[in-house]
C-alpha cells in the first residue's frame, strides 16, 4: 500500500497570543445561548469585549456589513476582543427567519446566508496571525477555517475540559467549541484560559 504524507505541521510554533480573542458564533443551542448571556455579564469581560451582533437584513445579505465591519476594526485598535454572533437568544433567531419569510428566503437557505455574513464580519481579521480564535457550532468553524486558509487543524491540548485548541498550518491558535457542549461557564472558561497562557506574537515581541 502507499504510504500516506502526515499533516503538514504548522510554519511558525503554535500558541496562545497577546492580542485578544475572536469569538464567533453561529450556534443556536439554548446551550450556546447561555454560555454567551455569561461572558457579557461576567466582570472580567463586561468592557474587554465589543460585541457585533448584525440585523437580519444584514445577516441575510440584503443590507450591507460595512458599518459592522468598521465596528470590529475600532475594537481591534482599542484592544478589545470580539465577539461576533448571530444570535444571542432564541427569540432573536425568529425575528431573523420572520424577516427571511418577508424577503421571500427559504428557511432552508438562512443558515448558509447567515454563516457568509459572519465569514464577512471576520475579514478585517482573516489575515492577522496574532488573533486567538474561538468558534462555536460547527458549520461556524468550518467557514470560519475555509476563510483563515486553514486546511488542516493539529490539536494541542484543551482550553476547557473537552472543549480543544488546535494549531492550523500558519500557526493560529484556534478553539473549537461544539454548540451543544459545556454548562453556562465554559465560554467563559475558555476566554480565562487563553488569557492565562497567552504570549506575545513572535512579530511583535
Amino acid at each position: 500500500s502507499r504510504d500516506t504524507a502526515p499533516p503538514a505541521l504548522p510554519s511558525t510554533p503554535c500558541q496562545f497570543h497577546a492580542a485578544p480573542p475572536i469569538v464567533v458564533s453561529g450556534s443556536l443551542t439554548p446551550t450556546t445561548f447561555r454560555q454567551l448571556r455569561q461572558v457579557a455579564e461576567h466582570p472580567r469581560f463586561r468592557d474587554r469585549m465589543e460585541w457585533i451582533l448584525p440585523q437580519p437584513a444584514q445577516l441575510l445579505g440584503r443590507e450591507p456589513l460595512a458599518e459592522a465591519q468598521a465596528h470590529v476594526r475600532q475594537a481591534v485598535r482599542e484592544g478589545k476582543g470580539v465577539v461576533i454572533a448571530s444570535a444571542t437568544d432564541a427569540d432573536r433567531y425568529e425575528h431573523t427567519l420572520q424577516v427571511a419569510a418577508e424577503f421571500g428566503l427559504r428557511r432552508e437557505s438562512v443558515a448558509t446566508l447567515v454563516q457568509r455574513a459572519l465569514v464577512e464580519l471576520c475579514e478585517p481579521l482573516l489575515g492577522d496571525p496574532r488573533r486567538n480564535w474561538v468558534l462555536c457550532g460547527g458549520d461556524t468553524a468550518s467557514s470560519v477555517c475555509h476563510a483563515l486558509g486553514s486546511r488542516t487543524l493539529s490539536m494541542r491540548g484543551e482550553a476547557a475540559p473537552h472543549v480543544p485548541f488546535s494549531c492550523d498550518e500558519a500557526g493560529r491558535a484556534i478553539v473549537t467549541k461544539s454548540g451543544n457542549f459545556g454548562d453556562a461557564l465554559t465560554l467563559g472558561n475558555v476566554l480565562m484560559y487563553l488569557e492565562e497562557h497567552s504570549q506575545p506574537h513572535p512579530a511583535s515581541a
